[in-house]
């Protein structure tokens, strides 16, 4: 990430050598993270730490799946609070995928937690994201 730019830089574009401009979603994939685990508690988890003093987490998709016999909730916090969340039934089959178009945007110098709402559930979770300003 070029943190030297400012408003009327110029940038260089990416080509391959077919002069096909390179496009990737989001950000560049050195800015790229993901997290694995398994939550069976209600206490928080970072997903990935705090960036420095302007730098963000955001969240571009994420699986969860409860295949504990307890339901429970699965939420995204923003530090200690929460910015998404979704009610997983008890003994799920199959996991839920989730893909936000616009991605969830933590706050600057902020770790970005995975928790649950009940402690007793065992959710397999599998987060995405990136980070920049």
């Amino acid at each position: 990430m070029d943190t030297t730019l400012i408003q009327g830089d110029v940038s260089d574009l990416a080509v391959t050598t077919g002069q096909q401009l390179l496009i990737k979603p989001f950000a560049t994939s050195e800015n790229d993270w993901q997290f694995t685990g398994t939550l069976t508690t209600n206490v928080a988890t970072a997903a990935k730490a705090a960036g420095a003093a302007s730098i963000r987490n955001f969240v571009t998709s994420l699986t969860v799946q409860n295949t504990n016999a307890t339901a429970t909730t699965f939420l995204i916090q923003d530090g200690a609070t929460t910015i998404w969340q979704v009610s997983l039934p008890a003994s799920m089959t199959t996991p839920l995928h989730f893909t936000f178009t616009t991605p969830l945007r933590g706050t600057a110098a902020t770790a970005l937690n995975v928790n649950c709402g009940t402690t007793g559930a065992s959710v397999l979770t599998n987060v995405q994201g990136y980070q920049s300003f």
